[in-house]
C-alpha cells in the first residue's frame, strides 16, 4: 500500500513562544510542497502540535517570524476545515494571521 505523501506548510508569526498549540484555531498557511500548488495560500481552522509532540498522520507546519527568519524545527499540522479564501477584516486594521 502506498503511503500518502506529507504536505508542507507554512506560516508567519509575531512570536513562536505564544504560537498556540492543542487546540483549535484559525490561520494562514501556504503550501509549500513541491508540485503545481506551492506557494497556494489557505485560510483554515487546523490543530498545530509543537516540534516535540510530532503526530505522525499530520502534515509539517514551518514557522517564518514576520521579517522572514526561519525557526529551526518544524511543527506538526492537522487540518481540520477548509475556510474562505478572504480575510475578512477592516482595512487598514493590524492583520493577524492568527486569530486566538
Amino acid at each position: 500500500m502506498k503511503e500518502a505523501v506529507k504536505k508542507e506548510y507554512l506560516t508567519f508569526v509575531d512570536d513562536n513562544k505564544l504560537f498556540p498549540t492543542d487546540r483549535e484555531i484559525e490561520l494562514t498557511i501556504k503550501d509549500i510542497t513541491p508540485g503545481p500548488l506551492k506557494y497556494d495560500a489557505y485560510n483554515v481552522r487546523a490543530i498545530i502540535f509543537e516540534p516535540q509532540n510530532q503526530v505522525h498522520d499530520a502534515d509539517t507546519l514551518w514557522l517564518r517570524s514576520r521579517t522572514g527568519h526561519l525557526f529551526p524545527e518544524p511543527y506538526s499540522i492537522k487540518i481540520i476545515t477548509w475556510l474562505d479564501e478572504f480575510v475578512h477584516k477592516s482595512p487598514y486594521s493590524k492583520l493577524n494571521y492568527i486569530r486566538f
